[in-house]
C-alpha cells in the first residue's frame, strides 16, 4: 500500500510539472508572437526550475521538522531537474557558447545535469541491489565486519588443519582465500551486478571439496558460509561507496553552478539598467 501511494505521488508530481512545463512553454511562445523579448521570461522560469532541485538538500537539514515526505521532495528534485534542462535549452538555445563566462556556465550546467542523471540511475538501482542481499550493513562498520569475518575464517582453517592433519586448506587459503578475505573485492562487478564474484567463490570451494577430508568438512562449510557473507558485505561496500562518491561530485558542482547563476543574474541586471 505504501509503495502504491509513493508511486501515485510521484506520478502526480510528474504530471504537475509536465503541465507547468507545457504552460510555461506556451506562455513564452505567446510572448514571442507578440514580439516581446522572451529572454527575461524564460530566464526567470529557468531560475525557478533550478531553485527547486537545490532546496532538496535543505529538506535533509530540516528532517527533524515536518516538511513533507523525503520521497515527495526527491520526486520534485528529479522532475524539476529534468525540467531545468528543457528550460535551459529554451532560454539559451542550441547555439554554442562563445565567451569564457558563457562556456563556464554551460559546462557547469552540463556537468550538474549529467551527474544528476547518473545519480538518478544509481539511486534507482543500487539500493535495490543491497536489499537483495537480505542484510543491512552500515558503511562505517564494514572494515570491522571484514576483520571479524577474516578472523573467523582463519580460526576455521586452523581447526580444519588440526582436525584432519592436512595442510590442504591452509595452502589454499594462503594462495587464494587470504586475498579475498583481506578487504572488499570485485568492486565494479558488485556495482554492475555481475556474477563474477559469486562464481569465483563457488569455484574455490568446489576445488577444496574435491580433496578435503570428509570428517572435517564442517570447517569447509563454515568458511564457505563466511565467504558468502563476505560477498554481501562487499556488495554493500561497493554500492554505498559509489553513492557517497557520486554525492561528493554532484553537490559541489551544483553549488558552483548556483553561485555562477547568481553572478549571471547580477551581471544581467547591471548591464540591463
Amino acid at each position: 500500500m505504501n509503495e502504491q501511494a509513493r508511486k501515485k505521488r510521484i506520478i502526480f508530481i510528474a504530471l504537475f510539472f509536465v503541465i507547468a512545463l507545457v504552460g510555461a512553454w506556451w506562455w513564452i511562445q505567446q510572448q514571442s508572437l507578440e514580439l516581446v523579448d522572451t529572454v527575461w521570461t524564460s530566464g526567470w522560469v529557468l531560475l525557478a526550475s533550478i531553485f527547486l532541485p537545490s532546496i532538496f538538500n535543505l529538506r535533509k537539514r530540516l528532517a527533524a521538522f515536518n516538511v513533507g515526505k523525503a520521497s515527495t521532495w526527491y520526486a520534485i528534485h528529479v522532475v524539476s531537474g529534468f525540467a531545468a534542462i528543457f528550460f535551459y535549452i529554451l532560454h539559451a538555445g542550441f547555439k554554442i557558447p562563445t565567451g569564457a563566462y558563457e562556456i563556464l556556465l554551460f559546462t557547469l550546467f552540463a556537468l550538474v545535469s549529467v551527474t544528476g542523471i547518473v545519480g538518478y540511475v544509481v539511486q534507482a538501482i543500487l539500493p535495490r541491489r543491497m536489499t537483495e542481499t537480505g542484510e543491512e550493513i552500515v558503511y562505517e562498520k564494514i572494515p570491522e565486519e571484514i576483520y571479524e569475518i577474516r578472523n573467523s575464517a582463519k580460526s576455521a582453517m586452523l581447526a580444519y588443519t588440526e582436525s584432519s592433519g592436512s595442510d590442504l586448506l591452509s595452502k589454499h587459503y594462503d594462495s587464494a582465500l587470504r586475498w579475498f578475505f583481506e578487504q572488499p573485492r570485485f568492486y565494479f562487478n558488485h556495482v554492475l551486478g555481475g556474477a563474477k564474484a559469486p562464481a569465483w567463490v563457488r569455484s574455490q570451494f568446489e576445488a577444496i571439496r574435491r580433496f578435503a577430508a570428509p570428517d572435517s568438512m564442517e570447517y569447509v562449510d563454515e568458511i564457505e558460509k563466511l565467504a558468502l557473507h563476505k560477498l554481501n558485505v562487499d556488495t554493500h561496500f561497493a554500492c554505498q561507496d559509489v553513492m557517497k562518491r557520486w554525492l561528493l561530485i554532484h553537490l559541489p558542482l551544483a553549488v558552483a553552478f548556483l553561485v555562477t547563476v547568481v553572478w549571471h543574474i547580477i551581471l544581467v541586471h547591471v548591464y540591463a539598467s
